[in-house]
């Protein structure tokens, strides 16, 4: 295999982009890609990382500002997940969407490409109505047009089904298609 093509792990959840600059580390055997030459205390921190997946261990770390913890432990946890071809799943949870997108800008500079989503509020995720209506309303709606709830009488508004909605209902995969539209 050459340096510029992507190897997939068994388990298809997170495959490897060799074209992108990266450095190789082995930490408890493993290896891990890094975008940069780690510091110490980053390898340091990646460790513990992966100590705590390989215990299947909670692992409660602290680092201060600035000293890259988000793409460490990113980078440590895809590479535990390529070398355990391991179909475990991450849950990134975040106060804020903006640290969610901060998130994604980090695991952008890895050579990491896993399968991921993004669970949001309707204000951040609704395809169909989010131009048309903002907080409350947009909730409403959108229990109408899926079938939640019962239009409300008080309203003229006419409500069609929400085909995004019906399409992930009838997805095998859980995901949304949005081939029709």
């Amino acid at each position: 295999m050459t340096n510029t093509q992507s190897e997939l792990g068994n388990s298809g959840l997170v495959s490897i982009d060799r074209s992108i600059k990266h450095e190789q580390v082995y930490i408890e055997g493993i290896e891990v890609l890094f975008p940069y030459q780690p510091y110490e205390p980053q390898i340091a921190y990646m460790r513990s990382v992966i100590q705590a997946l390989n215990k299947g261990e909670n692992g409660l770390l602290q680092s201060p500002t600035g000293t890259g913890k988000t793409l460490c432990l990113l980078c440590a946890t895809l590479a535990w997940m390529y070398h355990h071809q391991s179909e475990s799943r991450i849950f990134y949870a975040s106060r804020t969407h903006s640290q969610l997108q901060q998130v994604f800008e980090q695991l952008k500079k890895t050579c990491y490409r896993p399968v991921t989503t993004i669970l949001a509020s309707r204000n951040h995720s609704c395809v169909k109505y989010k131009n048309e209506f903002t907080g409350p309303k947009l909730t409403s709606v959108c229990q109408v047009a899926t079938g939640a709830k019962e239009k409300s009488k008080k309203t003229d508004i006419i409500i069609p089904p929400c085909e995004y909605y019906k399409n992930f209902q009838t997805s095998k995969t859980g995901f949304f298609s949005f081939n029709n539209h």
